[in-house]
């Protein structure tokens, strides 16, 4: 494996351990917050003065919010790191010369698209 190959695959990987406790801190978080305001919708159902909900509520959004972002950056450097992985190990088996410095950053900088569900059953 090349230098290039094994720093970028290095960083790649550092990026996902880092990324995925940000994540599970995030979902934590939010849903800590969804049950928070489960448990106040309850016992607050029958009751004019419903702050307690008002104020739980307006914390849950952005909590929501940002496990749906940092789960996207997730996703985005983990297929990044998947791919470039893929191609590397292919190039090793195969017997090909190393990915140039050129193809490694594009690589690492690209997010796979994924194909569409299939519907044959």
């Amino acid at each position: 494996m090349s230098g290039v190959e094994w720093e970028t695959l290095r960083s790649l990987n550092r990026a996902c351990v880092d990324l995925e406790q940000e994540w599970e801190a995030a979902r934590v978080q939010a849903g800590r917050a969804m049950t928070r305001l489960e448990v106040a919708e309850g016992y607050t159902a029958d009751h004019e003065f419903r702050y307690h909900v008002a104020a739980v509520d307006a914390a849950c959004e952005p909590a929501a919010q940002y496990e749906r972002g940092i789960s996207e950056i997730t996703w985005r450097y983990a297929s990044a790191s998947v791919l470039l992985g893929i191609t590397v190990l292919d190039r090793l088996v195969s017997g090909r010369p190393p990915l140039s410095r050129s193809v490694v950053k594009q690589l690492a900088s690209t997010e796979p698209v994924l194909p569409p569900p299939s519907t044959d059953l």
